[in-house]
Protein backbone atom coordinates (compact mmCIF):
# COMPACT_ATOMS: atom_id res chain seq x y z
CA UNK A 1 0.00 0.00 0.00
CA UNK A 2 0.96 3.61 -0.51
CA UNK A 3 0.28 5.43 2.76
CA UNK A 4 0.30 9.12 3.59
CA UNK A 5 0.81 9.98 7.27
CA UNK A 6 -0.16 13.49 8.39
CA UNK A 7 1.42 13.90 11.82
CA UNK A 8 3.05 16.86 13.53
CA UNK A 9 4.63 14.81 16.35
CA UNK A 10 6.78 12.03 14.91
CA UNK A 11 7.47 10.57 18.34
CA UNK A 12 3.83 9.41 18.40
CA UNK A 13 4.60 7.03 15.51
CA UNK A 14 7.43 5.12 17.16
CA UNK A 15 5.32 2.01 17.73
CA UNK A 16 3.75 1.60 14.29
CA UNK A 17 6.10 3.36 11.86
CA UNK A 18 8.86 0.69 11.51
CA UNK A 19 6.40 -2.00 10.41
CA UNK A 20 4.43 0.37 8.19
CA UNK A 21 7.62 1.39 6.40
CA UNK A 22 8.83 -2.20 6.09
CA UNK A 23 5.74 -3.44 4.26
CA UNK A 24 4.50 -0.32 2.49
CA UNK A 25 5.46 2.90 0.73
CA UNK A 26 5.08 5.65 3.35
CA UNK A 27 5.15 9.43 3.01
CA UNK A 28 5.09 11.64 6.14
CA UNK A 29 4.18 15.34 6.35
CA UNK A 30 3.84 17.50 9.46
CA UNK A 31 0.88 19.71 8.54
CA UNK A 32 -2.61 19.36 7.15
CA UNK A 33 -1.93 21.73 4.26
CA UNK A 34 1.07 19.71 3.09
CA UNK A 35 -0.98 16.55 3.47
CA UNK A 36 -3.83 17.91 1.37
CA UNK A 37 -1.50 19.02 -1.42
CA UNK A 38 0.29 15.67 -1.47
CA UNK A 39 -2.92 13.62 -1.25
CA UNK A 40 -4.50 15.42 -4.21
CA UNK A 41 -1.39 15.33 -6.38
CA UNK A 42 -0.40 11.69 -5.79
CA UNK A 43 -2.20 8.36 -5.68
CA UNK A 44 -2.44 7.12 -2.08
CA UNK A 45 -4.30 4.06 -0.84
CA UNK A 46 -4.65 5.39 2.70
CA UNK A 47 -4.26 8.49 4.86
CA UNK A 48 -3.40 8.23 8.56
CA UNK A 49 -4.00 11.61 10.18
CA UNK A 50 -3.29 12.88 13.67
CA UNK A 51 -6.41 13.69 15.67
CA UNK A 52 -4.99 17.14 16.38
CA UNK A 53 -4.83 17.99 12.66
CA UNK A 54 -8.23 16.64 11.65
CA UNK A 55 -11.63 18.33 11.61
CA UNK A 56 -14.88 18.10 9.65
CA UNK A 57 -14.12 21.10 7.43
CA UNK A 58 -10.80 19.65 6.33
CA UNK A 59 -12.25 16.19 5.62
CA UNK A 60 -15.11 17.65 3.59
CA UNK A 61 -12.63 19.78 1.65
CA UNK A 62 -10.54 16.75 0.67
CA UNK A 63 -13.58 14.72 -0.31
CA UNK A 64 -15.03 17.57 -2.36
CA UNK A 65 -11.75 17.81 -4.28
CA UNK A 66 -11.94 14.15 -5.28
CA UNK A 67 -9.92 12.27 -2.64
CA UNK A 68 -11.80 8.98 -2.14
CA UNK A 69 -9.29 6.75 -0.34
CA UNK A 70 -9.85 5.86 3.34
CA UNK A 71 -8.92 8.43 5.96
CA UNK A 72 -8.15 7.12 9.46
CA UNK A 73 -7.59 9.23 12.57
CA UNK A 74 -4.71 8.40 14.91
CA UNK A 75 -5.46 8.99 18.59
CA UNK A 76 -4.39 8.04 22.11
CA UNK A 77 -8.01 7.75 23.31
CA UNK A 78 -10.10 5.24 21.38
CA UNK A 79 -13.35 5.89 23.24
CA UNK A 80 -14.24 9.53 23.67
CA UNK A 81 -16.80 11.99 22.36
CA UNK A 82 -14.44 13.39 19.77
CA UNK A 83 -13.72 9.92 18.34
CA UNK A 84 -17.45 9.22 17.97
CA UNK A 85 -17.85 12.62 16.33
CA UNK A 86 -15.12 11.82 13.79
CA UNK A 87 -16.81 8.56 12.76
CA UNK A 88 -20.09 10.41 12.25
CA UNK A 89 -18.49 13.10 10.07
CA UNK A 90 -16.58 11.37 7.31
CA UNK A 91 -13.66 9.51 8.93
CA UNK A 92 -13.46 5.83 7.94
CA UNK A 93 -11.91 4.50 11.15
CA UNK A 94 -9.91 5.40 14.27
CA UNK A 95 -6.62 3.72 15.25
CA UNK A 96 -4.72 4.02 18.50
CA UNK A 97 -1.07 5.04 18.35
CA UNK A 98 -0.43 2.04 20.61
CA UNK A 99 -2.17 -0.46 18.32
CA UNK A 100 -0.06 -3.43 17.26
CA UNK A 101 1.36 -2.43 13.87
CA UNK A 102 0.54 -5.79 12.25
CA UNK A 103 -3.08 -5.48 13.43
CA UNK A 104 -3.14 -1.94 12.07
CA UNK A 105 -2.10 -3.14 8.61
CA UNK A 106 -4.67 -5.97 8.71
CA UNK A 107 -7.43 -3.51 9.58
CA UNK A 108 -6.33 -1.19 6.79
CA UNK A 109 -6.47 -4.07 4.30
CA UNK A 110 -9.92 -5.07 5.58
CA UNK A 111 -11.19 -1.52 5.21
CA UNK A 112 -9.88 -1.31 1.65
CA UNK A 113 -11.62 -4.57 0.77
CA UNK A 114 -14.88 -3.23 2.19
CA UNK A 115 -14.62 0.03 0.28
CA UNK A 116 -13.73 -1.77 -2.96
CA UNK A 117 -16.86 -3.87 -2.51
CA UNK A 118 -18.87 -0.72 -1.95
CA UNK A 119 -17.86 0.62 -5.36
CA UNK A 120 -19.16 -2.46 -7.19
CA UNK A 121 -22.04 -1.53 -9.51
CA UNK A 122 -24.12 -4.72 -9.17
CA UNK A 123 -24.58 -6.94 -6.10
CA UNK A 124 -25.98 -10.46 -6.19
CA UNK A 125 -28.20 -11.72 -3.38
CA UNK A 126 -29.41 -15.24 -4.13
CA UNK A 127 -31.70 -14.83 -7.14
CA UNK A 128 -31.72 -11.04 -6.74
CA UNK A 129 -29.59 -8.44 -8.49
CA UNK A 130 -29.23 -5.16 -6.59
CA UNK A 131 -28.11 -2.08 -8.51
CA UNK A 132 -27.37 0.72 -6.00
CA UNK A 133 -26.62 3.34 -8.64
CA UNK A 134 -30.04 2.97 -10.26
CA UNK A 135 -31.89 1.96 -7.10
CA UNK A 136 -33.21 -1.32 -8.52
CA UNK A 137 -33.86 -4.79 -7.11
CA UNK A 138 -34.66 -7.40 -9.73
CA UNK A 139 -34.78 -11.06 -10.70
CA UNK A 140 -35.64 -12.78 -13.97
CA UNK A 141 -39.32 -11.86 -13.66
CA UNK A 142 -39.59 -8.57 -11.80
CA UNK A 143 -37.81 -5.23 -11.46
CA UNK A 144 -38.61 -3.18 -8.36
CA UNK A 145 -37.61 0.43 -7.75
CA UNK A 146 -36.23 1.63 -4.41
CA UNK A 147 -36.39 5.09 -2.90
CA UNK A 148 -33.13 6.83 -2.01
CA UNK A 149 -33.45 5.84 1.67
CA UNK A 150 -34.34 2.24 0.76
CA UNK A 151 -31.31 2.08 -1.54
CA UNK A 152 -28.97 3.47 1.12
CA UNK A 153 -30.32 1.06 3.72
CA UNK A 154 -30.17 -1.93 1.38
CA UNK A 155 -26.60 -1.09 0.43
CA UNK A 156 -25.44 -0.80 4.02
CA UNK A 157 -27.15 -4.06 4.99
CA UNK A 158 -25.50 -5.78 2.03
CA UNK A 159 -22.03 -4.47 2.87
CA UNK A 160 -22.53 -5.81 6.39
CA UNK A 161 -24.29 -9.05 5.44
CA UNK A 162 -24.65 -11.63 8.22
CA UNK A 163 -23.81 -8.96 10.81
CA UNK A 164 -26.48 -7.73 13.24
CA UNK A 165 -26.73 -3.93 13.03
CA UNK A 166 -28.40 -1.86 15.74
CA UNK A 167 -31.17 0.62 14.98
CA UNK A 168 -28.99 3.42 16.28
CA UNK A 169 -26.15 2.44 13.93
CA UNK A 170 -28.50 2.33 10.95
CA UNK A 171 -30.02 5.67 11.91
CA UNK A 172 -26.59 7.32 12.10
CA UNK A 173 -25.41 5.89 8.80
CA UNK A 174 -28.59 6.47 6.76
CA UNK A 175 -29.95 9.68 8.29
CA UNK A 176 -26.78 11.20 9.75
CA UNK A 177 -27.63 14.43 11.57
CA UNK A 178 -30.98 14.83 9.85
CA UNK A 179 -34.20 14.37 11.87
CA UNK A 180 -35.38 10.77 12.02
CA UNK A 181 -38.67 9.56 13.50
CA UNK A 182 -38.43 6.82 16.12
CA UNK A 183 -40.01 4.18 13.86
CA UNK A 184 -38.38 5.18 10.55
CA UNK A 185 -35.97 2.23 10.62
CA UNK A 186 -38.79 -0.26 11.20
CA UNK A 187 -40.83 1.27 8.38
CA UNK A 188 -38.04 1.09 5.81
CA UNK A 189 -37.02 -2.40 6.92
CA UNK A 190 -40.65 -3.44 6.35
CA UNK A 191 -40.61 -1.91 2.85
CA UNK A 192 -37.43 -3.81 1.96
CA UNK A 193 -38.67 -7.08 3.39
CA UNK A 194 -41.76 -7.02 1.18
CA UNK A 195 -39.69 -6.40 -1.94
CA UNK A 196 -37.09 -9.03 -1.09
CA UNK A 197 -39.82 -11.58 -0.41
CA UNK A 198 -41.31 -11.01 -3.87
CA UNK A 199 -37.94 -11.59 -5.56
CA UNK A 200 -36.37 -14.36 -3.46
CA UNK A 201 -37.91 -15.78 -0.27
CA UNK A 202 -34.51 -17.04 0.89
CA UNK A 203 -33.09 -13.51 1.17
CA UNK A 204 -34.31 -12.06 4.45
CA UNK A 205 -33.74 -9.19 6.84
CA UNK A 206 -33.84 -10.94 10.20
CA UNK A 207 -34.65 -9.25 13.49
CA UNK A 208 -32.09 -10.03 16.18
CA UNK A 209 -33.75 -9.48 19.52
CA UNK A 210 -32.17 -6.72 21.62
CA UNK A 211 -29.56 -6.18 18.86
CA UNK A 212 -31.03 -5.05 15.55
CA UNK A 213 -31.31 -6.31 11.97
CA UNK A 214 -29.24 -8.64 9.80
CA UNK A 215 -29.38 -9.40 6.07
CA UNK A 216 -29.07 -13.13 5.36
CA UNK A 217 -29.46 -15.63 2.53
CA UNK A 218 -30.91 -18.86 3.91
CA UNK A 219 -30.14 -20.93 0.79
CA UNK A 220 -26.43 -20.05 0.58
CA UNK A 221 -25.47 -18.85 4.02
CA UNK A 222 -23.25 -16.13 2.52
CA UNK A 223 -24.16 -13.72 -0.27
CA UNK A 224 -21.82 -13.08 -3.14
CA UNK A 225 -21.06 -10.11 -5.35
CA UNK A 226 -20.76 -10.28 -9.12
Amino acid sequence: MKILIVEDKLEHLQVCLPTLKHQNSVEIVNSYKKGEILALSHQFDFILMSESLCDEKRIKAMRSKGFLAPIVVLTFEMINHKSVWFLDHGIDDIFSYHMDSHLMISRMNALMRRLNLEYESVYKLGEILFEPQSGLLKNELYTLSLTKKETDLMKYLYLNQNIALSKEKLRRVIWGNKPCEENNIEVYISFLRKKLKKLDRNVKIETKRNIGYMLTNISEGVMRRM
